[in-house]
Parts: structure tokens; sequence; C-alpha cells
């Protein structure tokens, strides 16, 4: 996990901190499991992914992102 530093008061965390324990973006799902937006849709209909809601943001939590991306590779 990301520390913060005297300079910067607000901690950093790496894509490897955020799949095991933050959350991505849907672009950043996209992107890392190298598949469209289109067939990323069509899995989350299947069930396949799951997207969380915050407000007018959409998010995918990171474990649930890693398997994904994971599995979009075989």
């Amino acid at each position: 996990m990301a520390q913060p530093t005297a300079s910067n008061p607000n901690p950093v965390f790496t894509l490897a901190d955020r799949l095991e324990h933050g959350n991505l973006t849907i672009p950043e799902v996209l992107e890392l499991a190298n598949v469209s937006k289109t067939k990323f849709y069509a899995d989350a209909k299947a069930g396949l992914v799951s997207i969380d809601k915050f407000g007018a943001k959409s998010i995918v939590r990171g474990p649930v992102a890693k398997f994904y991306i994971q599995g979009s590779r075989r």
C-alpha cells in the first residue's frame, strides 16, 4: 500500500494496489482487458463482470476487474 510523503500527504496508489483493494474506471478495465466497450457491456449483462455506481460515476471493484482481465486473456 502506498505511503504519504512529506511533500505529498496524499498516498499514491499503484495499479497493483487498486487491483487488490481499490476501484478501476471502465476505460481502465477496457484497456487492461483489451476488449471493446460493446464486449465489456455484453459481459456485464451476462454476469461476467459487475459494475457499481457512485453517483454518476461507474466503477469496477479491483478484485472483480482482476478476475475479468485474467479471464479475458484466455
